[in-house]
């Protein structure tokens, strides 16, 4: 049995994507996976067709079923990334979907790393962004914070002279700043 943790957004009109781990990576080594729903049926991130009806209790598929986004056991600089989280996932009317994700390096509780990773219509691809550093409370080892903010605040740095809305839309999450900005 399958108890995956998902993240969705909508086109606003006939689609959700979602991003999927296989259970909760205190519990299990997790890699992230990408599908969607159109039309009561379920599809790979290629338009591959999972499921024909999303409704039934026939065939209901598992996360590992989908398009696998980032692997556990990833190697990055010769670090292995393991116990993959979800954080936020978000699609673009050109078909291009982005997701922020982070994993465990080398297996330690105390170090997690962000990644950003973009679906070009074709393949998956991703971004190593930092470090997300170590857990932020003794029973959810994999619970790390917000990075959306964090960018923001970076971006704010690094580029002192911008304003947020100047710098918004080079973060693709925006969705995060409208709150910032009321």
């Amino acid at each position: 049995m399958f108890n995956g943790y998902l993240k969705y957004c909508s086109n606003q009109v006939d689609r959700v994507d979602f991003i999927c781990t296989e259970y909760h990576p205190r519990d299990y080594n997790t890699s992230i996976y990408h599908g969607y729903f159109k039309n009561g049926k379920s599809y790979k991130s290629d338009g591959t067709l999972v499921d024909y009806n999303i409704l039934d209790t026939l065939n209901i598929p598992t996360p590992t079923d989908f398009t696998r986004v980032f692997a556990a056991n990833t190697v990055y600089n010769g670090i292995v990334m393991t116990r993959c989280w979800n954080i936020d996932v978000q699609s673009y009317s050109d078909g291009t979907i982005a997701t922020i994700i982070e994993a465990r390096a080398n297996d330690l509780e105390t170090d997690h790393r962000f990644f950003y990773c973009r679906y070009n219509r074709t393949t998956w691809s991703y971004t190593y962004l930092g470090k997300a550093g170590t857990k932020l409370y003794s029973s959810e080892e994999d619970y790390t914070g917000w990075l959306p903010f964090i960018l923001i605040i970076l971006m704010l740095f690094i580029y002192p002279a911008h304003s947020i809305q100047e710098i918004a839309p080079q973060l693709e999450f925006t969705k995060y700043l409208k709150v910032l900005l009321q």
